[in-house]
């Protein structure tokens, strides 16, 4: 059976067993579906906003506007995956 190590409350290590039962419903397949079709549209979102409002800048400060932009999109979208 999969386990993982963590920590309680008190800080003392222990094992949790997974209950992979999950990913025989197909529920859990729908909503997994769901959650990834959402988090491509909304990356292409992030890209076209991206890319519009750096194109308001001077030519030779767009390319270093885009990279700070996706470097910060991408650091949000780590910091909300912890």
């Amino acid at each position: 059976m999969p386990y993982f190590l963590s920590f309680n409350y008190l800080g003392k290590l222990h094992f949790e067993f997974l209950n992979m039962e999950i990913f025989l419903k197909p529920e859990a397949w729908i909503a997994l579906l769901t959650l990834s079709f959402l988090e491509i549209v909304l990356g292409v979102d992030n890209i076209i906003f991206i890319s519009i409002v750096s194109g308001k800048l001077p030519e030779n400060q767009q390319a270093k506007a885009r990279n700070i932009g996706l470097l910060m999109v991408k650091k949000t979208h780590f910091m909300k995956n912890i």
